[in-house]
Order: structure tokens, then sequence, then C-alpha cells
């Protein structure tokens, strides 16, 4: 009876601990989503300020280089 009584024990026990492990492991792979998640965007943002920095410097080449032109023609 008490060996009965043991082995159901430590079957409630093994559960409980198969229940921890995986729910640590459920809380690893939602952290590395969430960190995965945020390296994404932060790529995202990088990437945009890169073209945006781009384009304004093509803008500004641009007037420049028009503005040499009329120099040129004015001589």
């Amino acid at each position: 009876m008490e060996e009965k009584k043991n082995t159901e024990n430590e079957e409630k026990e093994e559960g409980e601990r198969e229940k921890v492990v995986k729910e640590e492991k459920e809380k690893k792979n939602t952290e590395n989503k969430e960190k995965e998640k945020g390296g994404r965007e932060r790529e995202k943002v990088v990437k945009e300020e890169k073209e945006k920095k781009n384009t304004e410097n093509k803008e500004k080449e641009n007037i420049e280089n028009k503005e040499k032109e009329r120099g040129e023609r004015r001589w």
C-alpha cells in the first residue's frame, strides 16, 4: 500500500516537474520571439534612417550641381 502511495507521489512530482520545465521553455521562447521582433524593428528603423539620409544627400548634391551649372553659365 505504501509503495503504491510512493509511486503515485513520484508520478505526481514528475508530472509537476515536466509542467514547470514546459512553462520555462514556453517563457524562454516568448522572450526570444520578442527579442527577434525588437531586432527587426530596430533594423527597419535603421534602414529607413539610412534611406532618408541617402535621399537628403542626393537632393543636396542635385542642388549643388544646379548651382554649379548656373555659375558656369554666367561666365
